[in-house]
């Protein structure tokens, strides 16, 4: 994960996500949103994700408010991604 201007990049590079990862990477991706002026936008790869705990779905979502975070959007790269993650974009 990194920052690029004001959009937070990031690549899944685990087949699964726990919450254990969900809480890691929520923590990360905070502490470059506090490097953004205004609201941080997030640009996230699937990667190799195939797999997202339940818990962790419910973190991940909650965790980007609209006061921290602007356009959030993910890069899918096969259909079964498109359904584990779209928790993401709230689709």
């Amino acid at each position: 994960m990194w920052l690029e201007g004001d959009i937070i990049k990031l690549v899944l590079k685990k087949e699964r996500i726990t919450l254990e990862d969900a809480k890691q990477l929520s923590r990360h991706r905070d502490e470059l949103a506090q490097r953004v002026e205004g609201k941080a936008k997030v640009l996230a790869d699937a990667g190799t994700n195939d797999k997202v705990d339940r818990d962790a779905r419910v973190l991940v979502k909650e965790s980007l408010s609209p006061e921290k975070y602007g356009k959030v959007a993910m890069v899918f790269n096969n259909p079964v991604q498109r359904l584990v993650n779209s928790f993401f974009l709230g689709l």
